[in-house]
This record gives structure tokens, C-alpha cells and sequence, in this order.
């Protein structure tokens, strides 16, 4: 059987299933990050009944083969690792089925009886959940049994934002899952949306846009400090290219690591984030602008410097180790500022010459 599949906005190609697609340490543990981002400030009613966008049958096929995928800026990128349960008719009755969408957001059932299928997903996972305010976010959809279809959501439709959410977890939880066994992951973390700002509290992440794929998983990063005590959190509000505590230095700018961490290649030679504080975007963390801060206060720098231990771009440092052993050494390790994390992983063995080379370029006002 042919399985290439030609659609107006998707072109999947052949693959593994005959087809590729496109590609307590502080009693404060909150973030206040008014300047991070330009989402509405007004949280608007959003239905947590949710569904595609647009479906584009692509053929026959002996059960249902279909795809799930997001538009971004008009190009589809695949929704993996979603749960999903369907109904079928068989010869001996009704039968649940659980499935999950691959690396490519594929799904297929080898055979179907009925005409239409129907398929739900509770975004209500064992390590998280999206909901809104009150609400788990639950997707509903219908495909034809004998054929082949794209499932698509859009950009800036609330399926589109809720599934963008989605896509933000999936990918930092695989980069997570090749340096943990995400043992310290023990409380579930919800994530709300829309609300009235970016911020994170007590194991909540709430968020005003779905689809800021770097400002998602920057309070995402707070989560995960949060949950691996890596350090502590600095309280009040906070502006990027400015000296503040070194706690929240420290915590902000983990958070911002682990968004470039879990989503920019580490060969980039202009690692930068695309929404996060537009009033600067957009942020590069390789090349910091001489304006910023030169302390071991400032986030961006910060950034920057955990960026600079871990990448493999060779921009005036020398400093390029394994993020496994980065994730290794700070576990529990509850530093109260960068500094401090330094010193811990000099003690787990790092170069001491290197790592006060990288300390000096991200670091310039202090010795």
C-alpha cells in the first residue's frame, strides 16, 4: 500500500509507520514575572470543551490512520504524547481503547467496523494537568473509520493554545527523562489557562498565551526548581536587564536556562528566545548586551552562564560538559545564588580554571 500523503498544508513523507512528518529551601516558592511577557492582563471565558480546527481527509486505509498537529506561523508540527481513548465496535462487543499519539502525532487502528470514530482526551495527567480556573481542559474529535486524516489546531484558537501548552511540557519532559528518572517530580503541577498573568506559585503555573512556547517553559522552569530544590526563590517583582536579589537572580534565571535547555539546540550560535520581556526581545543568552547588569543579580546572566557550562558552541568559553552531570550536581542541592551553585558543582569536580573563565565573561563587574 501507498502511504505517502499529500495535503494542502501537510506533507508527510515515508517513515516508521510508512510515513514521517516535519519534525524547603525558601518559604517563598512563587515567581512574580510581570515582565516577562505581553499577554492580556483580562482573563477571557474560555470553553473547557475543546476541538480541532480543521480536519483533511488524505486517503483510505483499512482502519483509521490519523495525525495530530499545531500550526505554528502557518507550518504543522506534530502533537505527540497525548492520551487518547475511543470506543470501537467489535465482533464481540463494545471495547475501550487507549492510545497515544507518536513522535510524530500518528495514531492507528488497524481496523474499524463503524463509520466515524470518536476520541476524547482529559489533559489531567499522573505529573500534570492544563485546565482552566475550575476546569480540566477534555478534547473531543471525530474521524472516518476506512481512511486516513490530519487533526489540525490552530495558532490562536483555545484548542490550538491548550494543545501549544501541551507541546511545551512534552518536550521538556523527554529532555528531563534523558538526564532523571524524574523521581523528583512527586507533585503534580498544574498548569492554568488563561489567566490574569505569567507566574508560578506552589506547584501552579499560570499562564496568559498558550502559544510563547519560551515564556510556558520558563515558569515551567520554576516548577521544576521548585520540585528538584535546586535553590531558592527571591520574592517581588523583577525586570530582566536589573540587579536584584541573589535568590531571585538565581531562580529567574534557571528558569529562563531550562526554557533554552528544553527547546533551543546547544549548537546555536544565537541561542535567544523569541516572546519572553518584549520590550528586549529578543532575549540572546549568548551574546548578553553590554546594558545588562554585570552582577551575579541579574537573571539574564545568569542564564547565560549555566547556558555557557552546558553548550556546545565554542563562543569564548571553554566550559562544555554533559547537561546530565549540570542536572546531576544541583539535585537537592538548595543553593541560595549562582554563586553558591559554582561552588557546588567545583565540589562535584568541575574544572576550577574553566569554570572561573565563564564566571568572568558572564560576570564582568564582579572578580
Amino acid at each position: 500500500m501507498n502511504k505517502k500523503i499529500f495535503l494542502p498544508v501537510i506533507l508527510i513523507l515515508s517513515y516508521s509507520l510508512g510515513w514521517a512528518s516535519f519534525l524547603p529551601i525558601s518559604p517563598i516558592r512563587s515567581s512574580d514575572d510581570r515582565d516577562i511577557s505581553r499577554g492580556p492582563r483580562r482573563v477571557p471565558n474560555i470553553s473547557e470543551s475543546l476541538a480541532p480546527d480543521v480536519y483533511q481527509n488524505a486517503g483510505s486505509h483499512p482502519g483509521a490512520l490519523f495525525q495530530l498537529v499545531r500550526l505554528v506561523k502557518n507550518q504543522p508540527t506534530p502533537v505527540s504524547g497525548l492520551r487518547i481513548t475511543t470506543v470501537v465496535n467489535t465482533r464481540i462487543g463494545l471495547r475501550k481503547i487507549d492510545l497515544i499519539t507518536d513522535t510524530n502525532g500518528l495514531v492507528e487502528l488497524p481496523s474499524c467496523e463503524s463509520s466515524n470514530i470518536s476520541f476524547q482526551t482529559q489533559f489531567n495527567e499522573t505529573r500534570y494537568s492544563i485546565s482552566s480556573r475550575s476546569k480540566f481542559y477534555t478534547l473531543q474529535f471525530q474521524i472516518p473509520c476506512k481512511a486516513k486524516t490530519a487533526v489540525i489546531f490552530k495558532e490562536d484558537s483555545s484548542a490550538g493554545q491548550v494543545i501549544a501548552i501541551h507541546q511545551v511540557i512534552q518536550r521538556a519532559l523527554i529532555t528531563l527523562a534523558q538526564v532523571s528518572d524524574l523521581k523528583f517530580w512527586s507533585r503534580p503541577i498544574r498548569f492554568v489557562f488563561p489567566a490574569d498573568g505569567d507566574y508560578y506559585n506552589n506547584d501552579q503555573v499560570s499562564l496568559t498565551l498558550g502559544h510563547q512556547w519560551d515564556v510556558v517553559a520558563h515558569e515551567m522552569g520554576h516548577a521544576i526548581y521548585d520540585q528538584a530544590a535546586i535553590g531558592e526563590f527571591g520574592g517581588g517583582s523583577h525586570k530582566i536587564d536589573q540587579c536584584y536579589s541573589y535568590a531571585m537572580a538565581l531562580s529567574e534565571g534557571w528558569a529562563s536556562f531550562f526554557a533554552g535547555w528544553t527547546h533551543i539546540d546547544l549548537r546555536d550560535r544565537d541561542a535567544k528566545f523569541e516572546y519572553l520581556v518584549p520590550r528586549r526581545a529578543p532575549i540572546r543568552f549568548e551574546n548578553v548586551p553590554s546594558d545588562v547588569c554585570g552582577k551575579s543579580t541579574n537573571e539574564w546572566r545568569v542564564t547565560s552562564f549555566l547556558w555557557d557550562l552546558v553548550d556546545q558552541n565554542q563562543d569564548g568559553e571553554i566550559s562544555q560538559v554533559a547537561t546530565k552531570k549540570l542536572w546531576d550536581d544541583l539535585l537537592n542541592a538548595r543553593v541560595g545564588s549562582i554563586k553558591e551553585a559554582a561552588d557546588q558543582l567545583l565540589k562535584h569536580g568541575w574544572n576550577k580554571d574553566q569554570m572561573i573563565q565563564v564566571w568572568k565573561l558572564n560576570f564582568p563587574q564582579e572578580p
